[in-house]
């Protein structure tokens, strides 16, 4: 059996150590909080046979809907299967020259386009404000963010964007990765559709709870989502994808109850991890989806081990003598507050 994992980024939902859906508690007692993912999913409805039977088109309907939800013309998205394919193809559609992604970010960027051969360079939150003078200093050619920050919850706002995009050549790609981005409609960017060379990755994954699905879009110019569609090939969304995406997308009571919601449990959650951990902490992190401490390196590594230990599965970013240890949100909050409890009774409480 081949090792798919070597040398490649690391995530979380890994099935083969833990078996629950994500937030809730599996049959060994674990709870997975390492994927980020909306525990409270839409509630999908059962398939029709031509979901099955029938080879997926997506279809004049489905991307008004989808426009529709991300407030796009139709001719400014693609469907794909999932927004990690369009990482790994983008690479391959850009034009030769540096890439500025930031230094704490989800790590696929970085890996697929080292990949592709590009030389990769990376800027902190601290060098944000002065980042265009960088972009045209350093000749960076393309730039990607991912915007709300995985796992640094950080937001990138529209303007700051617009700013970087006209700092880079003509040419040049400006990748955003919204794929926190529905649960926090304030860090939306899809006003920036349709300039040259900017890309906006979505996906149904996260928010909607749907991350088997494998459905995400494109946003971008015509010009340049053609050539990614050549790329993808015939047929590269399912369709189940595509019935049952079509139907989420145009639930928007759900959607405006499910943010609420997620607003809700974040505050609750949050506020706990705060009042355990905070002394052990240089920062914490916020997001509708998840909380992030960061801490040295080695006590986020053995907060990491024995969170394990109580069955917490948990998702440890490091970075240099720092890490990023990223908990989701738990569907049953008295069960979390136990294991943290539990953790506080080995040395954990906050100082």
């Amino acid at each position: 059996m081949v090792n798919q994992h070597e040398n490649t980024p690391q995530h979380g939902g890994d099935p083969g150590r833990r078996g629950g859906a994500p937030g809730h508690c599996a049959s060994d007692g674990s709870i997975d909080l390492s994927t980020g993912i909306n525990p409270w999913p839409w509630p999908a409805p059962a398939l029709p046979a031509e979901a099955l039977t029938l080879l997926p088109q997506p279809d004049a309907d489905f991307y008004a809907m989808a426009a529709a939800y991300y407030r796009v013309p139709p001719t400014e998205l693609l469907a794909t299967g999932g927004s990690q394919w369009a990482i790994q193809i983008l690479p391959r559609l850009a034009s030769p020259g540096r890439v500025l992604m930031q230094d704490v970010a989800y790590e696929e960027h970085r890996y697929r386009w080292s990949q592709a051969g590009f030389e990769v360079c990376c800027f902190s939150r601290d060098e944000e404000e002065s980042l265009a003078s960088r972009i045209r200093e350093d000749k960076i050619r393309h730039l990607v963010v991912v915007s709300p920050n995985n796992p640094a919850a950080s937001v990138v706002p529209l303007e700051r964007l617009s700013q970087w995009r006209q700092a880079l050549p003509e040419g040049g790609l400006l990748v955003v990765d919204q794929a926190f981005a529905d649960a926090s409609q304030g860090s939306d960017v899809s006003a920036l559709c349709g300039e040259p060379g900017v890309v906006i990755l979505r996906s149904l994954g996260k928010f909607f709870g749907l991350p088997g699905l494998r459905l995400g879009f494109v946003l971008g110019e015509e010009r340049l989502l053609q050539a990614l569609s050549r790329e993808l090939g015939p047929w590269p969304v399912s369709g189940p994808a595509l019935h049952l995406g079509k139907l989420a997308l145009a639930d928007r009571v759900w959607q405006a109850e499910t943010r609420e919601h997620l607003q809700r449990a974040a505050a609750e959650q949050g506020a706990l991890l705060r009042e355990y951990f905070q002394g052990a902490c240089a920062e914490i992190h916020y997001n509708p989806l998840f909380t992030t401490l960061v801490l040295p390196l080695d006590t986020a590594q053995r907060l990491y081990r024995e969170a394990a230990d109580l069955g917490l599965w948990l998702r440890l970013y490091s970075r240099g003598d720092m890490a990023y240890l990223r908990w989701g949100l738990a569907a049953d909050e008295t069960l979390l507050a136990q294991r943290v409890a539990a953790l506080a009774r080995r040395g954990w409480a906050a100082a």
